[in-house]
């Protein structure tokens, strides 16, 4: 059967309230990292302090750095605060939200494609998928942030103790490599602050692809697959509009898309003669597919899209809609369709 307007409704409510929680969870991290900002500005005024003391008092600048204990201890407390601002975001109840959503959501767009009257019974039996089912999947989902996130704290410190040796190293006086230091910790907070977030970001708009699809596979007796939905606007990307569409069987998890995809799994169910009413006429689809949507941008949405070499290829038919995305596979994380390079 054909996805309906009200089953992209859903979708599309879906989207926005998906989006209301990532940016709240987004702000949880800004806020916590706040504190990161002024524990480092902090601890790198005092670690530069204790240098030059050293360097004016005679002694070797290269033999307290990394050595003398006001060092280690402010490196300590920056990589610290950086896991306690990721502890305290994970206060929050967004990945939460964001399944239970899902799950009821995936619920009310399989019985949006099965109304009428005579169907009323097939409409009722459609449910979402178990608290236990969603309750599982966040915690998964928060164990996995925290595992992905927690080494930024450690990643930072190895920033900045690299930014300190190479500073002696060049001889430069222990003035500039305080100063060097400073700009270095920020950046290293900064950096953490931005992965944090791309982590958090992804890791929940998965959990919210799981819980649909945890209610899918509750319905598969009404089910035939899902179907791959892209969001047509400025963010659009060439692998998302090139998987825009096509279709999965239930037990498939996805979308596999790209870090900060957007994307949505959208449930399609049987024909109507397949679920014991033949006859009856299947409506047209609703909504964009994907020629629709590319016969609707303008070259200059194509070159944005594609960037110079890729439209230049795709007009050249050297790199068709069909070959803008690839499947890769990464250590320590799922697979994923992104954009493959254009020919040359």
């Amino acid at each position: 059967m054909t996805v309906n307007r009200e089953t992209l409704r859903i979708d599309e409510e879906l989207d926005r309230l998906l989006a209301t929680n990532l940016d709240e969870h987004e702000a949880l991290l800004v806020a916590a990292f706040a504190d990161v900002l002024r524990v480092t500005r902090q601890e790198a005024e005092a670690i530069a302090s204790a240098m030059i003391s050293a360097a004016e008092e005679g002694r070797s600048v290269s033999g307290l750095a990394l050595r003398n204990e006001r060092v280690l201890r402010g490196l300590r407390a920056i990589r610290e605060a950086i896991e306690r601002a990721i502890a305290t975001s994970l206060a929050g109840v967004t990945v939460s939200r964001s399944a239970e959503a899902a799950s009821g959501g995936a619920r009310d767009m399989i019985a949006a494609q099965l109304t009428g009257a005579r169907r009323a019974e097939l409409q009722a039996a459609v449910v979402a998928a178990s608290p236990a089912q969603v309750t599982a999947i966040v915690e998964r989902t928060t164990q996995r942030i925290v595992s992905q996130s927690m080494p930024l704290g450690a990643e930072a410190e190895r920033v900045m103790r690299r930014e300190i040796r190479r500073g002696i190293a060049v001889g430069e006086n222990p003035r500039q490599v305080a100063r060097r230091m400073v700009r270095s910790l920020e950046d290293a907070s900064d950096l953490a602050l931005s992965r944090a977030m791309t982590i958090a970001r992804t890791e929940q708009i998965d959990a919210h692809r799981s819980a649909a699809q945890a209610a899918e596979e509750a319905n598969t007796d009404v089910l035939a697959g899902w179907e791959w939905q892209a969001h047509a606007d400025e963010r659009l990307c060439p692998a998302c509009l090139s998987m825009h569409g096509t279709r999965y069987d239930t037990e498939t998890p996805g979308p596999l898309g790209h870090p900060n995809c957007r994307c949505s799994r959208v449930p399609v169910t049987k024909t109507w003669e397949e679920l014991g009413f033949p006859g009856m006429r299947e409506r047209k689809p609703a909504g964009e597919s994907r020629d629709d949507i590319l016969d609707g941008m303008s070259d200059d949405d194509m070159r944005r899209m594609l960037g110079a070499r890729g439209y230049t290829a795709w007009k050249a038919g050297k790199y068709p809609v069909e070959k803008w995305a690839i499947r890769r596979s990464s250590d320590g994380w799922r697979d994923s369709f992104q954009v493959r390079r254009p020919p040359a």
